[in-house]
């Protein structure tokens, strides 16, 4: 019974190791393959007991959608329209409608801030260019210390005038979109699968030392 206890213990652990590492690598491979700080968070991990000697871990996304089209690659097609609307760093993040001290719902041309940048004009594909929402008559603003834009304001008469407002590509116009490949959820849990058995060994040996010490 001892013996059993012991490894129970042991195992116990090692199953929250190998989950916190899970959650640790898998984190780390979203951040390599260039998709933000946000989705890493969405990585969870929960421990189950159960009867002490068949403890498990179970890893997961709250956004599971999202990082299915990054590990299997997936085509994005349009809808309900024509065409799929990118953002291009020059469209603000967040479109109009959110209400009062709400930071306001993710861009789309539907929610475009027409009454304070313009009406977007679309312009049509021609050669290897894609189709384009563009708005007319604006300015780029950029940081004085660092050169980072900033973003982009309506141009006044002014500026009109002196030739210093021009037309700005809004939003990228592609029928379709196809998401590569960038994670390998597999071959993380497949690794960390195969530590385990070494994981319960060196956790039996660092409480027999311990208990050996007390």
């Amino acid at each position: 019974r001892a013996r059993a206890r012991e490894y129970e213990r042991a195992g116990q652990k090692s199953m929250k190791q190998v989950g916190f590492s899970i959650r640790k690598d898998w984190q780390n491979q979203i951040r390599r393959a260039g998709l933000g700080n946000k989705l890493p968070r969405t990585i969870r991990y929960k421990f189950y007991k159960n009867k002490g000697y068949d403890s498990a871990v179970v890893v997961f996304t709250k956004a599971p959608e999202i990082i299915r089209a990054f590990a299997q690659g997936v085509t994005i097609r349009a809808k309900r329209s024509k065409y799929l609307a990118i953002p291009t760093q020059y469209a603000p993040k967040r479109g109009s409608g959110g209400g009062r001290g709400s930071q306001g719902p993710r861009i789309r041309p539907e929610n475009f801030p027409e009454q304070r940048l313009g009406k977007l004009r679309f312009v049509p594909a021609r050669g290897s260019r894609p189709a384009l929402l563009v708005v007319n008559n604006v300015r780029k603003s950029y940081s004085r210390k660092t050169g980072k834009l900033r973003g982009v304001t309506k141009a006044s008469s002014r500026a009109r005038r002196r030739g210093e407002a021009e037309a700005v590509a809004m939003f990228i116009l592609v029928p379709q979109v196809t998401l590569r490949r960038r994670l390998n959820v597999e071959s993380i849990v497949e690794r960390w699968h195969r530590k385990v058995p070494d994981l319960i060994d060196e956790n039996i040996e660092k409480d027999r030392a311990k208990r050996a010490r007390q």
